[in-house]
């Protein structure tokens, strides 16, 4: 499969690595994990371990432990990387539909207090709402607009919040 034209290399190593995670044994995976214990900003380890642990089988998620995974995965870049983008981020938009509901609440829930945190930076709010609640989005725009008076950066996510 060749690099599509529009994403960075970045991106691509994000997808190289994503797609790999097909082929990762248990061991493969505990020793990623360890690597990110002790490198917690270790982004190759941490994009492998996500697409390990968003692959389904049928209608559910492959592992039992893959819901706790993913929010601690999800949470992580909630708290550390809000503003991630291009292919990872589109990644991350659609894990919000794998969660259980009170996964979800939970990420959403870390979601909003960041944005109470930093209500005066417009820049990253969009990733994690795409996928932790459409309705919020709204709400989250119109507090924003009305506390900031700040123009958000484009991000690619603003088309699948209009």
């Amino acid at each position: 499969m060749s690099r599509n034209p529009s994403m960075s290399e970045e991106d691509w190593r994000w997808f190289e690595l994503w797609r790999g995670a097909d082929a990762l044994s248990e061991a493969e995976v505990e020793a990623l994990e360890q690597q990110l214990r002790d490198d917690p900003l270790n982004m190759d380890a941490r994009v492998r371990l996500f697409g390990y642990f968003s692959r389904y089988e049928g209608n559910k998620l492959k592992r039992n432990d893959a819901d706790r995974k993913l929010y601690e995965i999800v949470l992580w870049f909630i708290e550390n990387k809000p503003a991630t983008t291009g292919f990872l981020g589109t990644r991350l938009m659609g894990s919000g539909r794998s969660l259980k509901p009170k996964t979800f609440g939970a990420l959403r829930q870390a979601w909003l207090e960041q944005v109470e945190e930093f209500s005066m930076d417009g820049t990253f709010w969009v990733m994690p709402e795409c996928s932790l609640g459409g309705t919020t989005s709204r709400q989250v725009r119109h507090s924003l607009s009305e506390r900031t008076n700040c123009s958000r950066r484009k991000t690619g996510w603003d088309s699948l919040l209009a």
